[in-house]
């Protein structure tokens, strides 16, 4: 047992109160103790923060034990009201600071008995007229830490609101006299907090106020980009402290209306006038008039035309965020969005690439032009990020505007040169394929794939082989190059020095392009191929196979792929992205074999070597994932044994509960399949090396027996001859047929057909005393060989009219001879009552032969 007065160890509840007490002896400051360092309160602040010194919690704990920790929280607090009221500037920062902590860290019912008397401390400290700047700033971060604490009290909302609205006038004002940036920083953190957890405090008499007077710090356009984008989500946030529609929308409607007023100062003399005009009328009507400026009137006398230039472009970023907030954050009630305004708004900036219109050309200035290629890109990239919020708050109701907005995209990545712009871009394309879905993919696809390719072969045509697929699909972009380079001389010489000379360029270049533009090319070819999948027939998706495999082999195989990437974390990342789209592209061909089945899986294995890494988890997912295609046998809908039995009383009492009583007139679609040693294969039409294979193993387990057959020669085909009659192979086919009993009760039961050779199906049937009626059975088409071979469906109508041409159906059982079995062929008799059989292949196109 350890002496008196010794701990037992550093993490026992005892020690809480006795480190509280030590902070108070040797690092908070005092009535004789001056503060030393500045860091020192960030000290005791990450102290407190993470040995929980202010919680009091009693649970479990000595009554004396408890008491204990009471009076050292006790002496805490008297020793930070004593800093606050002190005169010394710095002893009062320091217990504003640690005020503000206490109001985080202290104990529920500390807080709730207190909260009130440490705001009207504060709230006293911020009032006083010659208080340091440091000290206010310090007040308003204190007290936005106790509203934060007080919103979450079901008990404080009343008070809140109060003390909410007394504070909100006196900040103002000290907001307008002192337009230092450090404290415009905390009032805007402030009103931040209190529109969050108490809005009803911003009442009338004071919303227009602080609308005014956020806006007009963002339209004066100095200050810097943290502050720009605080000033936006406190505007953004601020009709929430309403809550009605009207509110919503006439701020988004002033904030367009000043973005377009500004954008016509930067794009003086460089844009057609009608693009103004034209967005200007879609947000005011002719005959309507427009709300109030935005803010107060900035007065411009005796400012230079490029600061009121630089001024505009800082303020028309800066809304364009709050618009993108707007559009993102939650609001209570349903609102009407602008978006034909906003896409013009995006259209307007993004299609602007600093080139003179020929109406404007002779009043530009080259200072003018260079002005505006300077700030361009930025506004660019803030046009893009607006495309993003809109896709994202308004996901598939933007329906309507989609057309509009993928012609915009398209236009838009003819044009985007920039690493940043590039990356926002692909993000655009991704968020709208996956809220427009696969409609949008047939229109986007070339614009993604193309840039993708353009993107990706910037990096790997240099490195490595591209195949000749790709290489074809950028000819024209390598023609170009050459001769442009035969233009300058750049190939007289010796070729091979020149090669490498070429090769030392373009890794130079590679070296200042960012790896994350290629991530996003990568993710956003995956999202087209996992939107497109259902699509069966496209041109570029052989190309985008073939990149991708050969983008991966390269980041897993090459070594020397790492010197290109930002250090092994971007490498990683950059193999992971480039893995998933090509598992997207393999999955994605539900038509036939990929191409590339057997690398992608050996890129697998090679990627599980990462254990512990995420490009070996991803691996390992993949491979799960495509054991579908490493294996692709159909499972049988029912047990092995009881496969192989086909009697009608068996199929019923099997799957009685499952049998449909009712079926629709216009027939039902049943897709035929191949039997396996008892297992049913379906699914496998386009799969040339599965049929291959269940070829082979029929021919090892078929048994040897003698069949009773009829020559197909005795039963014609219509329109066909021995001369170009083709020999199958032997299958077998399994049709769903309906049984009626006296038209009352009907029966769907699947029986079995042979194949022979010549395409004649070889019916056999199960017990007769078990068959309820007899048994239907029917030539399937002109060309039995051929359905058997291609696997195709087809459709039962169970009341049609007889096929043409076929007069020689015969039922089974008519011929005592046949032992159960039936060859049947077409013939000329019309037989009204038997099924028609129509070939349905719902892969094909409907105006195919």
């Amino acid at each position: 047992m350890p002496p008196f007065g010794v701990l037992a160890n550093a993490n026992g509840p005892e020690l809480k109160p006795r480190l509280l007490r030590c902070l108070l002896r040797e690092l908070v400051p005092g009535k004789k103790r001056q503060l030393g360092d500045p860091s020192d309160v960030s000290r005791v602040v990450s102290v407190v923060r993470n040995r929980g010194l202010l919680l009091e919690s009693v649970v479990g704990l000595e009554e004396k034990l408890a008491a204990s920790w009471k009076s050292a929280v006790d002496d805490w607090v008297d020793r930070l009201m004593n800093l606050i009221q002190s005169d010394m500037p710095d002893k009062s920062w320091a217990g504003v600071c640690l005020l503000g902590v206490t109001c985080q860290e202290c104990n529920f019912y500390r807080f709730l008995n207190s909260y009130s008397s440490w705001f009207e401390e504060l709230i006293k400290l911020i009032q006083v007229k010659d208080l340091s700047r440091f000290v206010r700033v310090a007040s308003f971060a204190s007290l936005s830490d106790l509203f934060v604490r007080l919103g979450h009290l079901s008990s404080g909302k009343k008070d809140g609101a109060i003390f909410a609205g007394r504070l909100i006038q006196p900040t103002l004002k000290l907001l307008i006299e002192d337009g230092s940036e450090a404290l415009w920083d905390a009032g805007v953190d402030l009103f931040s907090s209190i529109i969050n957890s108490f809005p009803s405090a911003f009442n009338r008499h004071y919303y227009d106020s602080v609308e005014s007077t956020i806006a007009s710090k963002i339209i004066q356009g100095k200050c810097g980009t943290s502050l720009s984008k605080k000033l936006a989500y406190c505007l953004a946030a601020l009709p929430r402290s309403k809550g009605d529609e009207e509110t919503w929308s006439l701020l988004m409607l002033k904030i367009l209306l000043s973005v377009n007023r500004h954008l016509d100062d930067i794009f003086r003399g460089l844009e057609e006038e009608f693009k103004s005009e034209e967005a200007i009328r879609l947000l005011v009507p002719p005959g309507k008039d427009p709300p109030h400026f935005l803010g107060y009137e900035p007065t411009l006398d005796g400012v230079p035309a490029q600061d009121i230039k630089g001024m505009s472009t800082s303020s028309a970023c800066a809304l364009i965020i709050c618009c993108c907030e707007m559009l993102t954050n939650a609001y209570p009630v349903p609102v009407y969005v602008p978006v034909r305004s906003l896409l013009v708004l995006a259209e307007r900036v993004l299609m602007v690439d600093g080139s003179v219109p020929r109406t404007s050309s002779p009043f530009v200035t080259a200072i003018q032009q260079e002005s505006l290629c300077l700030d361009l890109p930025v506004l660019h990239s803030h046009c893009l990020e607006l495309l993003i919020a809109l896709n994202g708050g308004m996901r598939s109701l933007i329906l309507p505007h989609a057309p509009y907005m993928g012609r915009l995209i398209e236009r838009y990545s003819k044009k985007c040169v920039w690493s940043e712009q590039r990356i926002k871009l692909y993000t655009v394309m991704k968020n709208f394929l996956i809220s427009m879905g696969v409609g949008t993919s047939i229109f986007l696809s070339k614009a993604v794939f193309s840039n993708a390719l353009k993107d990706l072969s910037l990096k790997y045509d240099n490195v490595i082989p591209l195949s000749s697929t790709l290489s074809k699909a950028s000819e024209g972009s390598q023609e170009t190059k050459s001769k442009r380079k035969r233009k300058h001389g750049f190939y007289n010489g010796n070729h091979e020095a020149q090669h490498d000379l070429v090769n030392k360029e373009v890794q130079k270049l590679l070296e200042n392009v960012p790896t994350s533009i290629w991530i996003a090319a990568l993710e956003a070819l995956e999202t087209l191929l996992t939107v497109s999948s259902a699509l069966k027939s496209e041109s570029w998706k052989p190309q985008a196979d073939d990149l991708l495999i050969e983008v991966a082999s390269s980041l897993l195989e090459n070594e020397g792929m790492s010197s290109l990437c930002d250090g092994a974390s971007a490498l990683e990342k950059l193999q992971l992205a480039a893995l998933k789209a090509l598992l997207a592209s393999i999955l994605s061909q539900t038509h036939a074999r990929p191409a590339h089945l057997a690398k992608s899986l050996e890129l697998c294995r090679r990627g599980l070597k990462g254990v512990g890494t995420k490009v070996g988890e991803f691996c390992a997912h993949a491979l799960l994932t495509l054991e579908v295609l490493i294996h692709p046998r159909g499972l049988p809908l029912m047990e092995q044994a009881a496969a192989t039995t086909i009697s009608n009383s068996f199929v019923v009492n099997k799957f009685q509960e499952n049998t449909r009583t009712e079926w629709p007139r216009e027939g039902i679609v049943f897709r035929q399949g191949s039997r396996v040693n008892g297992v049913i294969q379906l699914g496998l039409e386009d799969d040339c090396l599965h049929r291959e294979w269940i070829e082979n193993v029929e021919e090892d387990h078929t048994p040897k027996r003698k069949r009773s057959l009829k020559s197909t020669s005795d039963y014609p085909s219509a329109g066909s001859s021995p001369d170009n009659a083709e020999i199958a192979p032997r299958d077998r086919m399994y049709t769903d047929v309906r049984l009626e009993n006296d038209g009352q009760n009907s029966t769907t039961i699947r029986q079995q057909e042979d194949l022979d050779q010549t395409g004649a199906i070889i019916r056999e049937h199960g017990n007769p005393a078990s068959t309820p009626t007899p048994a239907t059975t029917i030539r399937v088409g002109k060309d039995t060989g051929k359905v058997a071979e291609d696997c195709r469906s087809v459709t039962l109508h169970k009341e049609a009219p007889a096929i043409a041409g076929n007069d020689n159906v015969r039922p089974t059982g008519d011929n005592p001879t046949s032992e159960g079995k039936e060859v049947m062929s077409d013939s000329d008799d019309n037989g009204e009552g038997f099924p028609e059989i129509v070939f349905a292949d719902p892969d094909s196109d409907p105006d195919e032969g």
